[in-house]
């Protein structure tokens, strides 16, 4: 997993999608207080545009590859500045004030947290010497596959058809967690602990802290009685929790494109 698609972007966008977007939908009632200028087209679907770069790698089982080097930590950082300014015109168009003031604030973390991997500095050159070990052994394993990515992306596809948000949460937050400690466990055992640190400080610094903030450990133990009776009962991915219409799960599979191959 590399951010919500860096991957990071990809939890900024699921919150934003879930908890504030429906909100800066046009309303259909008639506003006698509205213009008759040409408005910006507010509808959600205009935020497909925004990670068109990025959806790309959703369907090359080569993308994983990326992380390996310095040219491909480039791509993906230049792909998802692009989408993060994208969503940024959409916000500034279609936006509430409040909905404007929490993604500037969420944009400046987001900005600050990546910069450290998208720029020369410490964190990079370190990752990129586990890098290639996380991809190979443990991203392009059956393993990896059918015990991380297919319960993660199972799970997402039951997300959609919620209709509870607070469920809806609860089931991204905890299948995120479950995805998050299988690929810890899985890279401890193929690079050792120093490449299971150098992969929790990636995704740590790619989602800018926000996996931490809004899906900690204590409050979605993927193990619990809660989180366990939300997951889905047949674990595997379907075309259709891959491939899926819904803002939700397209967004989430398409910024974890790098990671979610099956």
């Amino acid at each position: 997993m590399m951010c919500k698609n860096l991957l990071i972007i990809v939890f900024l966008i699921f919150v934003f999608v879930i908890f504030v977007a429906d909100g800066a939908e046009p309303s259909k009632k008639k506003n006698r207080y509205r213009n008759k200028k040409t408005k910006a087209n507010c509808h959600l679907k205009e935020l497909d545009k925004c990670i068109k770069s990025l959806e790309k790698y959703k369907n090359d089982t080569n993308a994983y590859k990326l992380i390996t080097n310095d040219r491909g930590l480039d791509e993906i950082c230049s792909n998802s500045q692009a989408s993060l300014t994208c969503f940024g015109g959409h916000i500034e168009n279609c936006g509430t004030p409040i909905q404007k003031e929490m993604f500037d604030f969420m944009t400046e973390q987001f900005t600050k947290s990546i910069d450290k991997f998208c720029k020369p500095g410490d964190l990079r050159r370190e990752f990129l010497q586990y890098s290639p070990c996380i991809a190979e052994k443990v991203l392009n394993s059956t393993e990896f596959k059918t015990k991380c990515n297919n319960p993660y992306l199972a799970a997402i596809g039951k997300v959609e058809k919620l209709d509870n948000l607070d469920e809806r949460l609860d089931l991204t937050c905890c299948s995120y967690n479950r995805w998050e400690s299988c690929a810890f466990n899985l890279t401890e055992k193929a690079c050792n602990g120093t490449g299971r640190e150098n992969l929790y400080n990636f995704l740590n610094q790619a989602f800018a802290g926000l996996s931490n903030l809004f899906c900690k450990q204590d409050d979605f133990d993927f193990l619990g009685n809660r989180c366990v009776s939300l997951y889905p009962v047949n674990d595997t991915a379907t075309e259709a929790s891959k491939n899926s219409t819904n803002p939700i799960t397209k967004y989430l599979t398409s910024y974890f494109g790098f990671f979610l191959t099956s």
